[in-house]
């Protein structure tokens, strides 16, 4: 995972997709239920401490939102996964 302190929240869009936030700009995404997570990068400076995310909210497959310590505001917009039916 990287910086010491590992993650501060976790939030799931549905059964699948989860995004996972903490330390450091840290965000993790998975797109298999929490089976493995890939390090998704954010932009922000990762030794800065007003670039931990303190919490995240997954309201849908493609927008989460995240929120840092010193309250700045991040719009997180993924590709959806593709299934064949």
């Amino acid at each position: 995972i990287g910086e010491p302190f590992g993650l501060s929240d976790i939030a799931f869009a549905d059964r699948n997709n989860g995004l996972a936030v903490g330390t450091g700009a840290k965000m993790l995404r998975t797109t298999n239920g929490g089976v493995t997570w890939t390090f998704e990068g954010t932009g922000l400076a990762q030794k800065r401490v007003e670039s931990t995310f303190s919490s995240i909210a997954y309201p849908s497959r493609t927008r989460a939102f995240a929120v840092t310590t010193f309250g700045g505001i991040y719009r997180y917009m993924g590709e959806p996964t593709t299934t064949s039916v």
